[in-house]
């Protein structure tokens, strides 16, 4: 291990040593500025991800470069941007990438807040001919009243000519989407309500008002701190910002040795049976236009409510005993719980190695993304399959090292509240996460 990691190390013992709650974060925890735009599953703390870039930008004072190749809804943009950083994100789910382009996008406050005033007007006038809006099975997942009105908010959306406030506006619509469908809120999966609970409680035109307003001020919160800094220039961002709608699991070229640090939270197991990331945002997609985000995305992941998730980690399993056989030979770990998987004797092998080997072959990718020199920062979540706990990180541990990275460390923080659904069966047992900091040694 060099002396920099060493010192890492080092350092994050000692906070642990001084609190050995002091990683949860309890109390410390603040959903502020853009980290509170959108309501996102299994968020990350911004604090904790921001005090670990600080350690590591302490030892690598010459990193630049942040990449997340999960980046969700950019708890780690938003703290790479206020740290100076040039950051490039990915993330196959397009509401993902709708919350980092607003996070980042240009924004003027005065602009906006007129445009609000003059969408609202429209939105209310007797005499506004919209467009009711209608896709596959509309009228089961809202009620016609709501149909009505998310009609009339999106018509007066695309009348707005500036494309970086109808992203703004749309990134609140979703929230509005959210609220007002017929589907439980117990849980990401989409399953419809109890007819005798499926009411309207309040105006969506007013929910979605209200929205824009408290995203408004949430923006000028950011931005306020980032030109302090000098990290905005005539309302936009300073930095570099990249961002790719991708299947991590397919070469990019462009992402080629981008990054200084990598700082991600990868899902903790397929989409279908933990974090149906995919079924929380469909309904939220169908509202949106999605013509309007910078970054091309494909298009066939809107078909179905199920197609996000089945297009992301572990979402196949295809040849699962042939890419079993060459996860056993990469980590004696998941060779163990491959083991135990099959004893049990109900599949919980296959699903674990649908995910594990995608989830490889996503650290090849973050590992060409790297540079030499550089650190990689992962949040995991070791979930459970068929009552048996998966170590995922002691198998990414393993995975890294056979790709010649080299552990810096391993701990593990108490979860004292983190945004997860209550019929998730995940959240009902996993209680801790695991954060791993590895290096990329310098060849040569």
């Amino acid at each position: 291990m060099s002396h920099y990691a060493q010192e890492i190390s080092r350092k994050i013992n000692q906070l642990s040593a001084d609190d050995d709650e002091y990683w949860a974060f309890k109390g410390r925890a603040k959903r502020e500025h853009c980290h509170a735009l959108l309501a996102y599953p299994a968020m990350m703390i911004p604090e904790m991800q921001g005090e670990l870039i600080d350690i590591l930008l302490e030892y690598h004072p010459k990193a630049q470069t942040v990449f997340d190749p999960f980046v969700g809804s950019g708890t780690v943009l938003g703290e790479s941007l206020l740290r100076g950083m040039n950051f490039v994100g990915n993330d196959i789910n397009p509401l993902a990438i709708l919350s980092c382009e607003v996070k980042s996008d240009y924004f003027d406050i005065k602009t906006l807040e007129e445009s609000l005033k003059e969408l609202r007007n429209v939105i209310t006038s007797p005499c506004f001919k919209y467009k009711k809006h209608s896709f596959k099975n509309i009228d089961k997942w809202f009620l016609p009243e709501v149909v009505e009105s998310l009609s009339k908010i999106r018509s007066a959306i695309l009348l707005e000519p500036r494309d970086w406030c109808r992203r703004f506006y749309w990134l609140a619509l979703s929230e509005t989407v959210r609220k007002f469908c017929n589907s439980r809120s117990s849980t990401y999966k989409l399953h419809i309500k109890a007819e005798d609970s499926i009411a309207v409680e309040s105006d969506p035109i007013d929910f979605f008002c209200d929205k824009v307003k408290s995203n408004i001020r949430l923006k000028n919160d950011l931005w306020k701190s980032l030109e302090s800094k000098g990290f905005v220039v005539r309302g936009k961002v300073s930095r570099c910002v990249s961002l790719f709608s991708n299947d991590v699991l397919k070469k990019n070229s462009r992402l080629d040795q981008v990054a200084d640090l990598v700082v991600t939270s990868p899902p903790y197991g397929d989409n279908g049976t933990t974090v149906t990331y995919g079924q929380y945002s469909y309904l939220q997609l169908c509202w949106i236009s999605t013509e309007d985000l910078r970054t091309p995305f494909d298009k066939s992941l809107l078909a179905t409510q199920s197609s996000i998730d089945t297009a992301s980690l572990g979402g196949s399993k295809k040849d699962w005993q042939e890419k079993g056989a060459m996860l056993c030979s990469l980590s004696k770990e998941a060779e163990c719980i491959f083991r135990d998987l099959k004893k049990i004797g109900k599949g919980g092998e296959k699903r674990f190695v649908a995910f594990c080997y995608d989830f490889y072959e996503s650290l090849i990718s973050m590992d060409l993304s790297l540079k030499p020199g550089g650190y990689a920062l992962l949040t995991l979540g070791n979930r459970s399959i068929n009552g048996k706990q998966v170590p995922l990180d002691k198998v990414c541990k393993e995975l890294l090292e056979k790709l010649g990275m080299e552990e810096v460390i391993l701990f593990e923080r108490k979860i004292p509240n983190k945004r997860m659904a209550t019929r998730n069966n995940i959240s009902s047992t996993m209680r801790a996460e695991s954060i791993l900091i590895v290096h990329k040694p310098v060849v040569g």
